[in-house]
């Protein structure tokens, strides 16, 4: 039994032909003789493996037929579309035990003169098929730089430095107070008199014109 597993189903064929032909598989050389008595090689055949097969396709239900009946237009219908989209399908051989992923090659079908007593769809549909295996390519992975580094290996990350900040300060007027100062710079007058204890002194209210009061 021959079988075609494609996208969208399973496509049995419904007589098995006598012969098989089954080539390829290994790659074969030619030896030739070259100059000062050397031998060159020649590769003459790749390790793709190709399989063809002739048969038909019965107008109705035949004993000799593998499967339930399906009609030969339906089968050869299937078998273009496949072809036209180079779909690659899975090709199952029972008797040999043959497996393979391949592509159809080429595709011919014809109806012969019905026989007496039957329509024109009651006719057999002969064809021709031939598949090539197929190879997935090979496709190798880049590996990803880690972060932080360039071409040259050196690291990228920014360097992040941290900016001073300077105090802000104030200069002490005439008729200020700590109240009235931290009232202006908007901050509890506890905590400016805190941060200026070592300038203002013990007594918080001896300020004079000209001290300079560091805040924020």
């Amino acid at each position: 039994m021959i079988t075609i597993k494609h996208s969208k189903g399973t496509l049995t064929f419904p007589v098995t032909p006598p012969g098989l032909g089954l080539s390829g598989g290994d790659k074969k050389t030619e030896s030739h003789d070259g100059i000062r008595g050397k031998t060159y090689s020649f590769i003459t055949a790749t390790g793709l493996r190709t399989f063809s097969l002739t048969s038909h396709f019965p107008g109705t239900k035949r004993t000799y037929q593998t499967g339930t009946f399906v009609l030969p237009r339906t089968l050869d219908a299937s078998l273009r579309r496949i072809k036209g989209k180079q779909e690659v399908v899975t090709l199952a051989i029972t008797d040999t035990k043959q497996t393979m992923r391949c592509r159809i090659l080429s595709y011919r079908s014809w109806q012969d003169k019905p026989k007496l007593g039957r329509s024109a769809k009651q006719a057999d549909l002969e064809f021709e098929i031939s598949f090539e295996e197929y190879a997935y390519p090979k496709v190798s992975k880049l590996k990803k730089k880690g972060k932080g580094s360039s071409k040259r290996g050196k690291s990228t990350k920014k360097k992040t430095t941290k900016k001073s900040s300077k105090p802000k300060k104030y200069v002490v007027k005439r008729n200020d107070s700590l109240t009235v100062i931290a009232q202006r710079l908007k901050i509890n007058w506890r905590t400016l008199y805190t941060r200026n204890k070592k300038t203002i002194g013990k007594n918080p209210n001896r300020l004079y014109p000209g001290m300079v009061l560091y805040y924020g």
